[in-house]
């Protein structure tokens, strides 16, 4: 089964003290508390082959204030997805991908007008030299 490693950094003018993952419908977290530089860390985890899992991130700094992802007022830098689907099926990818699979529906669809439209206009050309 495959599995995708995400990184992520996190910044604390204050310090971090806690750092909790939650992955899926998982109640035990993954966590991090021992920093290098208490202000900035740099980390990875795994999240295993499912679809549409949810990814909370909570981290609590040393002033015990805590944010986490999940929460509506937490804003992001960068843009961020909170449920995450990972697989090697190609087709299952190619669904989740929504700018490709629409991209392809939309392609098919204008292919299928053009063949309509040079059939049809092929069709016409033939009774109008047949009657002519």
């Amino acid at each position: 089964a495959p599995e995708q490693e995400v990184s992520y950094q996190v910044y604390d003018a204050i310090g971090l003290k806690l750092i909790e993952i939650y992955v899926g419908d998982s109640n035990k977290p993954i966590q991090v508390q021992n920093f290098e530089d208490p202000s900035n860390y740099s980390g990875t985890f795994k999240i295993a082959a499912g679809n549409e899992q949810k990814v909370q991130i909570k981290i609590t700094d040393l002033a015990n204030h805590t944010v986490s992802t999940g929460d509506a007022s937490f804003e992001l830098k960068d843009s961020v997805k909170d449920v995450i689907t990972v697989t090697s099926n190609p087709i299952i990818y190619w669904y989740y991908t929504r700018p490709l699979f629409w991209g392809t529906i939309g392609g098919a669809a204008v292919l299928a007008g053009i063949v309509i439209f040079l059939v049809g206009r092929k069709r016409r050309k033939k009774e109008d030299s047949a009657e002519g």
